[in-house]
């Protein structure tokens, strides 16, 4: 059994340390004056939420109807939407298409580094 200390004395930094870990694993109780005002914080906060995100909402719905406005008068029609779903798999099919392509471009230059890895070896061993 051992008496004493466990290991050598802690520096300043590390006592700090240990205190401060301390202080965030085990905080002291809030005070009585901030367990009372806490409902009156919550409720402040709340508000403020609320009045801000009315705010950003009064914004986003004149961004909505300053689009509207600029926008072509038949671009909420069922043909518009069709279009736009038409370019939209043009589009996938097309990215598709390069994909594949960049796929056998990758491949092919893999098969001739290979290829110029084996033939300069049979240089070197055949000179």
């Amino acid at each position: 059994m051992r008496f004493g200390r466990e290991g050598p004395p802690l520096t300043e930094a590390q006592r700090n340390v240990k205190r401060n870990l301390e202080r965030i694993l085990n905080p002291p109780r809030p005070r009585l004056r901030d367990r009372a005002m806490r409902p009156v914080w919550w409720t402040e906060e709340l508000w403020s939420r609320h009045v801000r995100h009315r705010k950003l909402h009064r914004m986003l719905d004149g961004m909505r109807a300053h689009v509207e406005a600029t926008m072509p008068p038949d671009w909420r029609t069922p043909e518009h939407e069709a279009r736009s779903l038409q370019r939209l798999r043009l589009a996938i099919a097309k990215d598709a298409q390069r994909e594949l392509i960049r796929q056998s471009v990758v491949e092919t230059d893999k098969r001739d580094a290979e290829r110029a890895a084996i033939d300069e070896s049979t240089r070197s061993e055949n000179p």
